[in-house]
């Protein structure tokens, strides 16, 4: 969760903690259910696999609901990750890959920081949030 994620920051926690190992851990005990070969299998090769009905599960997103939807002859559910207990919250990270930045050499360098201090807003925050097409 939050507090996680900044106590990385800070400094106070290193993903070689129990913590941050024991998901990992988990996932390591899935290795029997997966097909042989899983280690190279691609995006693509895995939602053919979903599809065809050859995968039971597909660790996603709602954004691959509706090419399942038009592919998949069969009735698709979907459910949050699992956690730890019963009760627990579950901490989801949207997208921590997305970054934009500004490059110091811009001639267009004032209109980028407006942008980007958009960006930053909490009424960019509430628009990526409800209106971005593919996510619950």
């Amino acid at each position: 969760g939050e507090e996680g994620r900044l106590a990385l920051i800070k400094g106070e926690q290193k993903l070689t903690d129990p913590q941050w190992v024991a998901p990992f851990k988990e996932l390591a005990k899935w290795k029997p259910y997966l097909g042989d070969g899983f280690e190279a299998q691609t995006y693509p090769d895995s939602q053919n696999l979903f599809t065809l009905g050859r995968a039971a599960i597909y660790p996603a997103g709602s954004w691959e609901i509706a090419l399942f939807n038009t592919q998949a002859q069969f009735k698709m559910g979907a459910f949050p990750p699992p956690v730890q207990k019963a009760g627990d919250t579950c901490y989801i990270s949207d997208h921590t890959d997305i970054g934009m930045g500004l490059n110091a050499a811009s001639k267009n360098a004032d209109a980028a920081k407006t942008f980007l201090s958009w960006v930053a807003s909490p009424e960019f925050a509430t628009i990526y949030a409800n209106a971005l097409p593919g996510f619950f």
